[in-house]
Order: C-alpha cells, then structure tokens, then sequence
C-alpha cells in the first residue's frame, strides 16, 4: 500500500491542472480548491454550452498516471464563477487560481 503522506494533493493538482490545459487549448484558467483529500479543479472553457449549476466528474486515483488521490473536477464558463462551487468545497475567495492562458 502507497502511504499518501508522500504526496502532496497541492503538486499532484498543479500536474493534473497542467496536463488537461495542454490537451485541451480551450481552458483559460483552472482553480484549485484546497482539501486535504481530494484533488479539487474548476476549469474555465468559454466555448462550454451555458450551465446553471458547478457540477463535477469525479474520478479515483490513477496512481499509472501520477495521482494518488480521488479527483472531482467540474467545467465552467467564465461568467459562471458567480455560481457556488460544489457542496463542501471552499469558496472562490479560497480557491487558487493555478492555470491562466495568457490571450494570443
């Protein structure tokens, strides 16, 4: 068994954040929302369909891929940051952004 006390939820969200920006060119920023156990991301794609509510794809650990622990990660369009992010995770005043794609 992997002791998790290793790794780091804060590395292993920036490598995850990193990752799906450079295959995916249509995110602009990815947030981070600390938690001590799960790898918390909002990523922000102004060419998703309009949405009412921050919903997240949650996925378990990929320990092939480097991740060590469970993930939720939910896409957004930029005017959507005025929505609550998910029950239980901090709030956008907390959150860190981690990705930013500078324009052209």
């Amino acid at each position: 068994m992997i002791d998790r006390l290793e790794f780091s939820v804060e590395d292993e969200a920036k490598s995850l954040a990193f990752s799906n920006a450079e295959a995916d060119s249509d995110i602009t920023e990815i947030w981070w929302f600390p938690d001590k156990d799960e790898i918390r991301l909002i990523e922000v794609d102004p060419k998703l369909p309009v949405s009412k509510e921050i919903l997240p794809y949650r996925f378990s650990p990929d320990i092939s891929e480097g991740i060590h622990f469970k993930s939720a990660i939910a896409l957004i369009r930029p005017d959507e940051k005025r929505l609550a992010p998910p029950e239980n995770w901090v709030g956008w005043d907390e959150a860190k952004e981690i990705f930013h794609r500078s324009e052209g």
